[in-house]
């Protein structure tokens, strides 16, 4: 199975209509239950909710071979995202939720779509910059800790 799926021409594309396909299908399944949708009432779960997840990453990984195949100048920055792409997973709920809290609510009540868009990106700076600045700090740590320890080592040695 795997030779023939190397040999499709445009995966891309058929990943696209899965991840198309899903969506209306979890639109639907979520619509079923009646407006307003309630969220809390929803699965991650569910098969649509996974197969479009699954087409996602397929699809990002189409991406990446495409960049590889030109070896595009942008690879460089993607892998720089992806070093601390895990760690600002973890701080995304926190910045969530004081970005929420500080008026993303309020915004997101007034103008829907403009409060998500802002909320979302404020969150994904604020994840990648936390990550990236507790990085930074840490390295200044080990370092002044390695340095303390040269210095010691020479003392010692004298």
């Amino acid at each position: 199975m795997w030779p023939r799926l190397r040999q499709l021409r445009w995966p891309w594309l058929s990943l696209a209509l899965l991840a198309v396909i899903s969506l209306i299908w979890q639109a639907r399944t979520l619509l079923r239950q009646g407006l307003p949708v309630d969220l809390a009432q929803t699965s991650y779960y569910l098969p649509a909710t996974v197969f479009y997840a699954l087409a996602i990453i397929g699809l990002i990984g189409c991406l990446a071979t495409w960049q590889m195949r030109h070896g595009s100048r942008w690879l460089p920055r993607v892998h720089w995202l992806a070093t601390y792409a895990y760690r600002a997973y973890l701080a995304n709920v926190f910045w969530l939720q004081l970005v929420w809290l500080a008026g993303g609510r309020q915004l997101t009540a007034t103008v829907p779509v403009v409060g998500i868009v802002v909320c979302y990106g404020l969150t994904w700076c604020l994840s990648f910059a936390s990550a990236y600045g507790l990085h930074v700090a840490w390295q200044a740590v080990k370092n002044l800790k390695n340095q303390r320890r040269i210095v010691d080592d020479t003392h010692t040695t004298s």
